[in-house]
C-alpha cells in the first residue's frame, strides 16, 4: 500500500512518503496547518492599537469634529465595518467614506498635537500610580498612628484622583 503526504490546505499535488515516521508526517500536517490556518487569525496587534488610540481622541476631542465624522469612526473602528459596508448603509462612496475616516483622523490626531490632553492625561496616571507605590512604601514605618491615617487619606484622595 502506497501512502501519500499532501498538503491539505495548499493546492498542491500530494508526495508519496518514503520511510517517513508518523511523527514526522504528523508535524509536516501540523506546520501546515499552523501557517495557513492558525497564524492569520492571530490578532493584528497594530490595528488593536490603532483602535486605542482613535478611541481615546474620540473621548478627549469627538465633540471637535462633526457627527457625519463621529459616525464614519465609530462605525469604521468599533463596529469593524468596512467602507463599503459604511457606505451602503449611510448612502455614501467607499471613497467618501474612505476621504471622511481619514480627514476625521487627521484632524483628531491634530488636535491631539495642539493641545496635548492625552499625553497630559496618561502622564498624570503614571505619576499618581507612582504617587501611590511611594505611599505603599512609606506604610509601616512609623509607629505614629496618625502617619499611618494620613498615608491612607493620601491613597483614597490619589484613587479618586485616577478615576
Amino acid at each position: 500500500m502506497r501512502r501519500w503526504a499532501g498538503s491539505i490546505f495548499k493546492s498542491q499535488e500530494p508526495q508519496p512518503l518514503k520511510n517517513k515516521s508518523f511523527h514526522a508526517v504528523l508535524q509536516k500536517c501540523l506546520t501546515a496547518f499552523f501557517s495557513d490556518v492558525i497564524l492569520p487569525c492571530v490578532v493584528d496587534t497594530d490595528r488593536i492599537d490603532k483602535i486605542e488610540e482613535i478611541s481615546l481622541l474620540l473621548d478627549f476631542y469627538g465633540g471637535l469634529i462633526s457627527d457625519k465624522q463621529r459616525e464614519y469612526l465609530r462605525l469604521y473602528h468599533e463596529e469593524n465595518c468596512s467602507l463599503s459596508e459604511i457606505g451602503e448603509m449611510l448612502g455614501v462612496s467607499r471613497q467618501g467614506v474612505y476621504d471622511g475616516v481619514r480627514k476625521a483622523q487627521n484632524a483628531l490626531r491634530s488636535y491631539e498635537k495642539e493641545l496635548g490632553l492625552i499625553a497630559s492625561y496618561k502622564k498624570q496616571g503614571e505619576e499618581l500610580a507612582r504617587a501611590l507605590v511611594i505611599i505603599d512604601g512609606l506604610e509601616g514605618s512609623s509607629e505614629d498612628p496618625s502617619f499611618t491615617e494620613k498615608l491612607s487619606e493620601l491613597r483614597s484622595i490619589i484613587r479618586r484622583l485616577d478615576q
